[in-house]
């Protein structure tokens, strides 16, 4: 149930951005109300505060607002939302002679309301479904690697004809639309995709391991191709797992020259949710034949 983790979350955004647009709004008033002496600066560490307590917002919305929540997301929130009132906490023990009294009865508030959302969201994050897809991504030289895996009930030697199924995965992708084979089978396939926007492009198989695993090649040359990337290929590998098997999909992609570092960021996020919602997908559709 992810209601409680993300009214906690969204609760905390809220207040965040309140006191952001606060600091904002009002740096020199904030700094004299809180320190008896402050120096001339220090409208400046008020107002830096806001810009990161805005940031911090912007991260909860996304968190808040995202498909699947996932419990370590909120886990990192609370652990934020601890040092926030731990840092409150040893400030005022080493440097409490700084603050007015009015100062310091605001701090111990707020750091008493972030203190209760923290609880919020512990008590949501322990209520939300384990993950069923493990994902992370990973740089190297330049390039990034999104990887996803998933417990499949079925055994490998069944689990193989459903992941080379190419309408299957179609199904399973949300931008696409189709996948047709043009040539070939196995190593050095080709096949063409379509996304739901009528473009597509081909890809090339490299590596056949029959019952194991295959790759991909994908034109990202190809007129139509979406995304920004300069070279990409597909991994996908399925290995005996206790009881079941482990799907496993890795994409390696170098991204098009020119793309500013906070545009990579987003991008390898919304890769990595977009991966994991696939093999989610995938691996849901092949639990359900093994179910019947």
């Amino acid at each position: 149930m992810t209601n409680i983790a993300r009214a906690a979350l969204g609760g905390n955004a809220l207040f965040t951005t309140a006191a952001a647009a606060y600091l904002l709004a009002r740096p020199h008033v904030v700094a004299e109300l809180m320190l008896r002496r402050p120096p001339e600066y220090t409208w400046m560490i008020v107002a830096g505060l806001g810009v990161g307590l805005l940031i911090f917002a912007a991260w909860l919305v996304k968190l808040g607002s995202s498909r699947e929540l996932r419990r370590s997301q909120v886990s990192d929130v609370v652990g934020a939302d601890i040092m926030w009132v731990v840092a409150t906490a040893a400030i005022l023990v080493l440097a409490g002679g700084w603050f007015t009294p009015p100062g310091v009865r605001i701090m111990l508030v707020i750091a008493a309301i972030v203190g209760m959302f923290a609880v919020a969201q512990w008590l949501g994050a322990a209520r939300l479904r384990p993950a069923l897809v493990t994902s992370a991504t990973r740089w190297a030289d330049g390039r990034a690697l999104f990887s996803a895996e998933r417990f499949i009930s079925g055994p490998p030697s069944a689990v193989w004809p459903l992941i080379t199924d190419h309408d299957r995965f179609a199904r399973a992708a949300e931008n696409l639309s189709g996948i047709r084979v043009v040539s070939g089978s196995g190593l050095g396939m080709e096949r063409q995709c379509y996304d739901k926007h009528g473009r597509c492009w081909s890809e090339r198989c490299v590596r056949w391991e029959p019952g194991e695993s295959y790759r991909f090649n994908v034109n990202t040359s190809a007129p139509d191709y979406p995304f920004p990337f300069a070279s990409m290929t597909g991994n996908f590998s399925v290995s005996p797992q206790d009881r079941g098997s482990l799907l496993s999909v890795v994409f390696e992609v170098e991204p098009r020259r020119g793309w500013p570092t906070v545009g990579l960021r987003v991008m390898a996020g919304r890769t990595e949710e977009a991966l994991t919602r696939l093999v989610d997908r995938w691996a849901r559709a092949m639990d359900a034949e093994f179910a019947k």
